[in-house]
């Protein structure tokens, strides 16, 4: 027993120092993905595309996207990255040429791979940006357009409003549509942006309801920064879409005029008669924007009553109601008509939230 701890003990030394030594030359690494600073930890591909935002849909910034750093500059690491763009962005002009639509290539991973890149590199977007405008208005341009207005990277990129603007006045209908999706990604908003916007609305938007529907959603943001006069020339060029036929049209026009029903009186009445849309749908939204806490007890305390006391009226509608009245201290006739609906065969609990867009 003895003479085995003799030689045990220097085996161990030894072997313990060659395991140090391999460490140190970096033999248990694995070996970087191109564009990746050595030494850097891989991660699996499919951790990187859990955290990715998809949909077709515009994605608002929350506040803390907002302060992200979209600095200009350009250090190696991200030279690297943008070669990667590169190969990602000849990588879909070749399924762009061979046909394939823009779902196919929103859902495709080379999409996948490029908002992650351009959520972090500045040189990524701007590359990504520049061939947006080349390829705008086709199924390519779309999906780049999704993905730098989703990515929430758009913010800090001024030559992106400049660009959308340039598309929106000078472009074809589905080059407005890329250029109204980059508008919405922007944090700021001017008289000239809007005064697209209702160009948009005024020419085209008339007989193209996609666009019209885009614009209206910019609008829902922008509207906030208008001066009075705009302020009215805003509520001429939406109010014909409050009349449309179309269900979703009214209710884009009803959500831009609920922006400026507290400063611009004719958008709050054409806004109040919104509670007497033909679609219940609509009316629920209308009737739950007054009491979302924007709307002065005034100027909601008539059309919320009615709702309540109408015999015709969705039960769903009146819940709706009945939650927006409970966001206000009700004088005497008010609240004795807000019993009566308690107590009416009608009533029905109101459930979940408001569901504000």
């Amino acid at each position: 027993m003895r003479k085995f701890s003799v030689f045990f003990v220097p085996v161990f030394l030894v072997a313990c120092l060659s395991i140090y030594v391999l460490k140190g030359a970096g033999f248990d690494r694995p070996e970087p993905l191109p564009g990746q600073p050595a030494g850097s930890a891989t991660a699996p591909l499919s951790q990187l595309l859990d955290v990715i935002p998809l949909g077709p849909k515009i994605r608002t910034f929350t506040d803390e996207q907002a302060w992200l750093d979209f600095s200009d500059d350009t250090s190696t690491d991200e030279v690297a990255d943008t070669q990667s763009t590169s190969q990602l962005l000849v990588a879909l002009e070749d399924k762009a040429g061979q046909g394939l639509s823009y779902e196919a290539l929103r859902d495709g991973e080379e999409f996948q791979l490029i908002m992650a890149q351009i959520q972090s590199d500045p040189a990524a977007r701007q590359q990504v940006l520049a061939h947006i405008m080349k390829f705008s208005g086709t199924p390519l341009g779309k999906t780049l357009s999704l993905a730098l207005a989703t990515s929430g990277a758009a913010v800090g990129m001024p030559k992106l409003k400049a660009a959308a603007v340039q598309l929106l006045r000078k472009g074809s209908e589905e080059q407005r549509l890329d250029a109204l999706q980059l508008l919405g990604a922007t944090a700021s908003y001017d008289a000239p942006t809007r005064a697209g916007l209702l160009d948009v609305l005024r020419g085209d938007g008339a007989a193209n309801s996609e666009l019209a529907v885009a614009a209206m959603a910019n609008l829902v943001k922008q509207s906030g920064g208008a001066s009075p006069a705009e302020q009215q020339e805003i509520v001429k060029a939406v109010y014909p879409f409050v009349g449309n036929s179309d269900p979703q049209l009214r209710l884009n026009g009803l959500q831009v005029l609920s922006k400026l029903a507290g400063s611009d009186q004719d958008a709050q009445r054409i806004f109040a008669e919104g509670v007497n849309d033909a679609d219940p749908d609509v009316r629920r939204w209308v009737i739950a924007a007054m009491g979302n806490g924007e709307f002065a007890y005034d100027s909601v305390r008539e059309p919320l009553l009615a709702t309540l006391q109408n015999p015709d009226e969705d039960p769903a509608v009146k819940a709706v109601a009945q939650r927006a009245l409970e966001r206000f201290p009700l004088d005497d006739q008010a609240r004795q008509i807000y019993q009566e609906h308690l107590a009416s065969e009608s009533y029905q609990a109101p459930t979940g939230g408001f569901g504000f867009n």
